[in-house]
């Protein structure tokens, strides 16, 4: 469900936003039937102002204060209608794939007050970490506590296609590059 009226530059934040009217739509309230359908990768872009820096951390517990702060700035930066397309791009791990998906989304009205917060992140192996977040819509929660991943390529972290696909897998307008296998693959 693509809502009318938004900037075209918008970015991700409306695939979290109509992800979010989908649900809601449904029934569903904020944290209820969430599974493991969404997931964060790191790519290669290292856009300045990303945040994203590599880690040395170890695995299989929480993750170090410098990884924690990387993925939570890569998701809050992916999702917010303010970053240009081309960074939201690059924080989306193969992101250029996407583009056509986020530009379809880009109309979305609602996408302008969508934002997502990370309440945990811990690290699987040195470049994969399981996510904890929740989609805001006009600063209310709107999907809670969903599980996600992210993962570092080349030392940034970014929203991995497993959870971006995820989202668009719960809105019904999930593209071809979703059935893919890095897409329908948890990260490891």
């Amino acid at each position: 469900m693509t809502l009318p009226g938004m900037r075209q530059r918008v970015g991700a934040a409306a695939v979290a936003t109509c992800a979010v009217v989908s649900l809601a739509a449904c029934g569903s309230s904020g944290g209820s039937g969430s599974s493991d359908t969404t997931g964060a990768t790191t790519g290669a872009s290292t856009s300045a102002g990303t945040g994203a820096t590599p880690t040395s951390a170890a695995t299989g517990g929480p993750a170090d204060a410098q990884t924690t702060a990387a993925v939570k700035n890569a998701y809050a930066k992916f999702f917010s209608p303010k970053t240009p397309e081309n960074v939201s791009l690059g924080l989306l791990q193969d992101g250029p794939k996407f583009k056509a998906a986020i530009d379809q989304q880009a109309s979305g009205s609602m996408a302008a007050s969508a934002s997502v917060q990370v309440s945990s992140v811990s690290l699987i192996s040195p470049k994969t970490a399981k996510v904890s977040f929740t989609i805001y819509l006009n600063k209310q929660p709107m999907l809670k506590n969903q599980p996600g991943y992210a993962v570092n390529t080349n030392g940034t972290w970014q929203v991995s296609e497993y959870t971006f696909c995820g989202l668009l897998t719960l809105e019904g307008s999930a593209p071809a590059a979703c059935k893919e296998p890095a897409a329908t693959t948890v990260p490891k």
